[in-house]
């Protein structure tokens, strides 16, 4: 009988006019409902919503919410539903040095002046709870009202003028209080306007806007990447740090098994996304994009390269300045895969270095590497089907050039040279030289040496501690 009542048309006009008006006297605010309809004493499906925020720009549109209320906040400050869909709309999010716009309409609701927190004397926001949470077909947006004079690429994030859309959200166990919202992700789809789209997001979320974002047990799926972590944070300070993301938004992410690619990454650090480059990633990463980090990390790509152990990156997205610094337990590769790196980074090939390597199979090296990509230090012992080097060597490259220079300290127990040096007139030797040499990008290489070579076989025969200073050239 009362849900007869209810669902008349002329009742339902009535009850939208009520509604409406309540709202928009709360709120303060103008607030519109094209429809309203009641399903037995607490479902309702409201059709045509529209609020502003107090600027009078559109802060909610839905084109249809269904909700199952639980409890209402009109003698309280507690507003729980049960379930909640809302579909074919949008919800617009603006910053400024102060508040956001959603936080002046709450405040409509409990004034942070009336409601106080006695132990700390802070505002206290209303308590919401809603048990499942379904967005379709959505859009938002978020603008910081504010100057930004960084110069950002069309195809990478801007984090002050966000604009998303193709939400899908299926979301439970949601709970907003003190301005804070917790729930659970099952899965999130979304497209921002910079291109970067993820196909699946899962996780247990904790946000606090403007302040702090934390996923726990996190899955991602994007474009290029699958991601998963068992924890991903991101700390910044409200205002501020989002104008300049790769310097002041911290992050942290303890990796576990993730397909990682430099085109993901690319969406928020735009000189990386040109690089064709995917590497399997376990371990914690933390710092800004500029100052990034780890302890222990674990990296596996291209067809047999893996790295282990300690690094830092510092100067990043401008991977021409960046300082890397790493102490490895493990560095085993190839030289196809180092070439093809080296090819996705610079754009250059390296045909006479490939050719001087061609006989080097699978490399291992323990030590540490400081310096830039492309002019950095190794220190420590090199293995390979050739045998085994001690190096402290500097290495220079200049592939528009030179190709790639080097001077430093090379040693060995046992090396063969002569497979090397593709000749058939010297066989392993041991030595302890300072040396220096180039290898031009299309010509062969220059070696000179100075020291001591302990042991050489040369024309089967073992010459012992002979005193060497010269140059070796392949013509």
């Amino acid at each position: 009988m009362i849900v007869t009542f209810l669902q008349s048309a002329p009742i339902q006009t009535i009850l939208v006019h009520k509604l409406t008006n309540i709202l928009s006297n709360k709120l303060q605010t103008h607030v519109e409902i094209r429809s309203v309809n009641f399903a037995f004493f607490n479902n309702v499906i409201l059709n045509g919503v529209y609020i502003e925020d107090l600027n009078k720009d559109t802060l909610l549109y839905a084109g249809n919410i269904k909700a199952s209320i639980r409890r209402l906040p009109l003698f309280g400050r507690n507003l729980s539903l049960g379930r909640i869909q809302l579909s074919d709309g949008e919800f617009n999010l603006r910053i400024d040095t102060a508040a956001t716009n959603i936080q002046r309409v709450v405040w409509k609701l409990s004034p942070p002046d009336r409601v106080k927190d006695t132990t700390s004397n802070k505002p206290v926001f209303p308590i919401m709870n809603i048990h499942s949470l379904e967005l379709n077909n959505f859009a938002f947006s978020m603008y910081r009202d504010e100057q930004d004079s960084i110069d950002r690429s069309p195809h990478s994030m801007n984090f002050r003028d966000l604009s998303v859309d193709s939400i899908y959200l299926r979301a439970n166990k949601i709970h907003v209080k003190n301005d804070t919202l917790f729930f659970n992700a099952e899965k999130l789809c979304l497209k921002e306007k910079s291109g970067y789209r993820i196909h699946s997001l899962t996780a247990d979320c904790y946000i606090v806007p403007g302040k702090d974002v934390r996923l726990n047990n996190a899955e991602i799926i994007d474009d290029f990447s699958h991601v998963k972590m068992d924890y991903f944070g991101m700390t910044y300070n409200e205002g501020d740090d989002f104008k300049d993301f790769v310097n002041k938004v911290t992050l942290t992410g303890d990796f576990k098994d993730s397909q990682v690619s430099f085109k993901s990454i690319g969406y928020f650090a735009a000189a990386l996304q040109n690089l064709d480059i995917t590497a399997n990633i376990n371990g914690m990463v933390t710092g800004p994009v500029a100052n990034l980090k780890s302890n222990d990390l674990y990296v596996k790509g291209f067809n047999n390269t893996i790295l282990s152990g300690r690094f830092s990156m510092t100067g990043l997205p401008e991977i021409n300045e960046t300082i890397i610094y790493a102490d490895l337990k493990q560095l085993r590769t190839q030289p196809r895969d180092f070439f093809t790196a080296m090819h996705e980074i610079t754009g250059d090939e390296m045909y006479s270095l490939e050719n001087f390597l061609s006989n080097v199979e699978q490399v291992d090296f323990k030590g540490s590497f400081t310096g830039l990509y492309n002019d950095f230090v190794a220190n420590g012992t090199l293995t390979s089907n050739l045998g085994l080097l001690n190096l402290d060597v500097l290495f220079k490259t200049d592939l528009k050039s030179k190709g790639i220079e080097f001077s430093g300290k090379v040693s060995t127990p046992q090396f063969d040279a002569g497979t090397l040096l593709k000749t058939n007139l010297i066989g392993h030797t041991s030595f302890n030289l300072m040396t220096k040499g180039q290898v031009p990008k299309n010509s062969n290489p220059n070696l000179f040496g100075e020291g001591v070579i302990s042991e050489l076989m040369f024309y089967d025969y073992k010459y012992e501690n002979i005193k060497l200073s010269g140059t070796v050239r392949e013509n």
